[in-house]
């Protein structure tokens, strides 16, 4: 399959300065991807498993095991998402990620 998407993980990391504030610092890392499709069942399956009634924007992402280091925030054509589930796939590894619509 070609790996036609760019995608970036963010590790979202926390630090703390000299003073004792913790500083959110996000790293993004750019990867490739294939962005795999949710059927509008399993899309309303998820929805109901999170017990949201709202509108959610949600994606499926392929990338390689070996460049995913449980990194909780995705980008992708300029909207964060967030990691909602990973499904490991031999070598791959499917994030299923959500963004709420009102989210801007």
């Amino acid at each position: 399959m070609l790996w036609a998407k760019r995608i970036g993980l963010v590790s979202g990391k926390t630090t703390t300065d000299a003073v004792g504030n913790q500083i959110e610092s996000d790293e993004t890392r750019e990867v490739f991807a294939n962005v795999i499709n949710i059927t509008a069942t399993e899309r309303i399956a998820l929805t109901q498993e999170a017990g949201f009634k709202g509108l959610l924007d949600i994606r499926r992402f392929e990338v390689y095991e070996r460049e995913y280091d449980f990194e909780p925030y995705v980008i992708y054509a300029d909207k964060k998402y967030t990691v909602w589930a990973i499904q490991p796939k031999h070598e791959k590894v499917w994030l299923t990620c959500r963004r709420l619509i009102s989210d801007v």
